[in-house]
């Protein structure tokens, strides 16, 4: 394979004709309807009821939250910052190493999507407290 490949199969995506016209309009309201259906599955948390049943519920709780915890947000923003970073980095330096100087693409591409694959079924699992510590 040719060196640049890596770069060339991350950048092309799927092919056009698959978004094209009447599908992608389709495929995007499949996507919203979906969207819908599992919010609506999704029932409040206990607290979140009984603070609302109360009627103390903020009427502006973006501007609230940005001038009550403005030092939360900035840090809680660059944590989620460096953690994306750190990992794209790392991704884009191994996938390049084993592109140039194995000339293997193809293993890096394949262990990030199976890492990822792993990932969508257990950081749920993380968030909802299946998995302790």
């Amino acid at each position: 394979m040719p060196q640049s490949s890596v770069a060339e199969t991350i950048t092309q995506g799927p092919p056009r004709r698959l978004l094209d016209g009447k599908k992608r309009v389709l495929t995007s309201a499949m996507l919203v309807a979906l969207g819908l259906w599992i919010r609506l599955g999704v029932s409040d948390a206990p607290a979140f009821k009984e603070l609302k049943d109360s009627g103390n519920v903020a009427k502006t709780p973006l501007h609230d939250a940005l001038t009550k915890f403005p030092r939360l947000l900035l840090v809680t923003s660059g944590l989620h910052l460096a953690q994306n970073s750190v990992f794209y980095l790392i991704t884009v330096y191994t996938l390049s190493y084993l592109a140039d100087n194995r000339d293997d693409s193809t293993a890096g591409v394949t262990a990030v999507m199976i890492a990822s694959a792993i990932g969508l079924f257990t950081e749920p699992l993380w968030g909802g407290g299946g998995v302790g510590l």
